[in-house]
């Protein structure tokens, strides 16, 4: 990941999807941070009414009513309960897509240029700069989603694809990838990595024993953007330091 580019698996995130005309407006009171634009994602910490935290989902914006929401796969229970007691009753659509959407997370000097023969795409800065997403067509015989994020602190792409099509993923991105340096990392790897660049996870370093400043993510609330779950303690902790 240093000198070459690795490739994490990453069946360990729950992804949903959450889509129809009152998607924007659920999502915008539900999490602390600002919605993304389309084409964009964006860290989402949620927030009990306390102020402690409920999650540090990821956002990805893929039409003006369509997202998916990123985050632990061992908390999709917990996830849907805390949605599911403020989901509205028309005009948003959940659906779980855990299971049927994985992929890998390369990252290190050389993705960029790994990431260029699998897809035939520009991924320059200015192509696709950090927290960009796109989708990409016929990359392991099926259509990809491409966003630019790494948890290592190394340049890196999340790759997504349809589960029917993991495998294939992987052995296209190892044909691509072996003059590369390209090597499988796990979970160790990424521990030490994110630790080095100062990035949380959760049930380490973010837990609902902590509140939004005490982890830091204070600095993804949208303060202006008007009313938000747990935004009344947030305001009184920013207040009187926590």
């Amino acid at each position: 990941v240093r000198t070459a580019v690795g490739a994490y698996e990453t069946g360990i995130y729950s992804r949903y999807e959450v889509s129809g005309p009152g998607a924007y407006d659920w999502l915008n009171g539900l999490v602390a941070s600002r919605i993304p634009d389309v084409g964009r994602m964006r860290l989402a910490p949620m927030l009990h009414p306390s102020g402690h935290l409920m999650g540090d989902l990821s956002i990805t914006r893929l039409e003006e009513d369509r997202f998916w929401l990123v985050g632990s796969y061992y908390l999709q229970e917990w996830h849907q309960r805390w949605f599911a007691e403020s989901m509205p009753t028309a005009g948003v659509t959940f659906t779980n897509l855990s299971d049927r959407w994985l992929g890998f997370a390369v990252s290190g000097p050389n993705s960029r240029d790994l990431l260029t023969r699998v897809t035939g795409a520009d991924f320059s800065d200015a192509a696709m700069p950090f927290m960009k997403v796109g989708w990409f067509d016929d990359v392991a015989g099926t259509r990809a989603l491409v966003a630019r994020v790494s948890l290592t602190g190394e340049r890196g792409y999340e790759i997504t694809v349809p589960e029917a099509h993991h495998r294939q993923l992987w052995r296209t991105l190892t044909e691509a990838g072996g003059d590369l340096g390209l090597r499988p990392v796990g979970d160790r790897a990424i521990d030490s990595l994110r630790l080095e660049k100062g990035y949380g996870i959760w049930s380490a370093e973010f837990s609902t024993f902590y509140t939004a400043a005490q982890s830091g993510l204070d600095r993804f609330i949208a303060w202006d953007k008007g009313d938000f779950a747990g935004r009344a303690a947030a305001l009184v902790e920013r207040e009187r330091g926590p």
